[in-house]
């Protein structure tokens, strides 16, 4: 893992980030047995939650998935299917699924606070708020690479990206979870001075 960040990339306005709020009050130092995963968005195609779920099936980690967002109206089939493999998945030991809707800020930040992924797995992207804000808690974060359009995540070291294939997440998420602390600890740094960085080149682009 590199120990410099070049965020040259962000030489035009992005959106501010209250980094006061985004900030992550405990960092877990022990190596957790079950892993939490967030995924912030609307419920729709575009977001790829399905894949997602289909992915973490393969997995032999025990695992904790918040899905946070609604379900848009034209996307009732599809919800349907993630209910299906929601309903199938936990039914097993040591897995499970929680759908909890759209949430206020605070309570975001609540799970944020506990997450040790965060998952942005669609199928295209802009540059995410939620990812921005996961940034700033110094989430670790792991996102599909038609996410990283605007370049914010380096691989292996503010975050990590993967293609949308079963072995290329699978790969990405075993190495996450074999981190030593102090390659977690560099990455919780780097995530969050990304963050902090954008925020004073958006303030010096505005003046």
């Amino acid at each position: 893992i590199g120990k410099n960040l070049s965020i040259k990339n962000f030489d035009v306005v992005k959106p501010q980030i209250d980094t006061d709020f985004w900030k992550k009050k405990t960092f877990h130092s022990k190596k957790v047995r079950t892993l939490k995963i967030t995924c912030i968005g609307n419920i729709n195609k575009i977001k790829n939650h399905l894949n997602l779920i289909k992915f973490l099936k393969e997995i032999n980690f025990d695992f904790e998935l918040n899905i946070i967002g609604e379900v848009l109206s034209t996307q009732k089939n599809y919800f349907e299917k993630i209910k299906h493999f929601q309903n199938e998945i936990n039914k097993k030991k040591f897995k499970r699924i929680n759908i909890i809707g759209r949430q206020n800020k605070y309570k975001i930040r609540s799970i944020l606070n506990k997450t040790d992924i965060y998952m942005l797995p669609s199928l295209t992207e802009g540059l995410s708020i939620s990812l921005m804000e996961a940034m700033s808690m110094g989430c670790i974060c792991l996102i599909s690479k038609n996410s990283n359009k605007s370049n914010i995540i380096k691989n292996g070291k503010n975050g990590f990206t993967f293609n949308l294939s079963k072995n290329s997440f699978k790969n990405s998420i075993v190495k996450i979870f074999n981190l030593k602390n102090k390659d977690k600890k560099l990455i919780h740094k780097l995530a969050r001075e990304t963050i902090l960085k954008q925020n004073l080149i958006n303030k010096k682009f505005n003046n």
